[in-house]
């Protein structure tokens, strides 16, 4: 138990420096964006990017995808309504709420909603 308990520490350290980097690294990169509302876009364009594996088991559900990816085709201006479902769209859209919270953005900027049953 004692031996679980310290991997998953160390884990957790290592996926918070992963996204650490990755933020800081999106941060450099925004001198070409002009406002501030583009300037989200960009840091959010590249963090779906950077975040989104196109295929495989942690890869987003297709309906997640298309959505996420015409917000970001509108300029981050569409319908904000990507609704994760599957446990892969739940950790990608988890870690995006990270990164763009990182860069000092709000978790409401992001596309994700879904319909109140």
């Amino acid at each position: 138990m004692g031996r679980a308990v310290i991997w998953a520490g160390r884990a957790a350290a290592s996926y918070k420096r992963a996204f650490l980097a990755m933020a800081l690294c999106f941060s450099a990169s925004h001198s070409a964006a002009e406002t501030w509302a583009e300037r989200k876009c960009a840091t959010f364009a590249e963090a779906w990017q950077a975040a989104t594996p196109a295929q495989g088991s942690k890869a987003p559900s297709l309906a997640f995808r298309s959505k996420v990816e015409a917000f970001i085709a509108s300029g981050c201006e569409a319908p904000r309504d990507a609704c994760p479902e599957s446990a892969a769209d739940v950790a990608l859209a988890d870690s995006l709420a990270l990164i763009v919270a990182l860069e000092g953005m709000s978790t409401t900027f992001l596309p994700i909603s879904c319909p109140t049953p």
